[in-house]
């Protein structure tokens, strides 16, 4: 496994620091797949699919208010 750093506002760093070990997996391997897709896709076609994950997150319930409860896990 290679380690990459992502830059976060202070207050996601913070609530990363604090989560849960479960937690931080759970989202480390969203993120991995979230990143692995969109490495796969060229520049064109970046910003259409974020939308597109965007608006099949939120038709499934996914809102600010789960990410916070998500980061805020401990």
């Amino acid at each position: 496994m290679e380690r990459i750093v992502i830059e976060v506002d202070e207050l996601i760093g913070q609530r990363w620091k604090y989560a849960s070990q479960e937690t931080r997996q759970k989202i480390s391997k969203e993120i991995e797949h979230f990143v692995e897709v969109a490495l796969s896709k060229s520049e064109d076609d970046f910003w259409p699919f974020l939308e597109k994950v965007r608006k099949r997150a939120e038709a499934r319930g996914f809102d600010d208010g789960v990410l916070s409860q998500i980061l805020n896990e401990e």
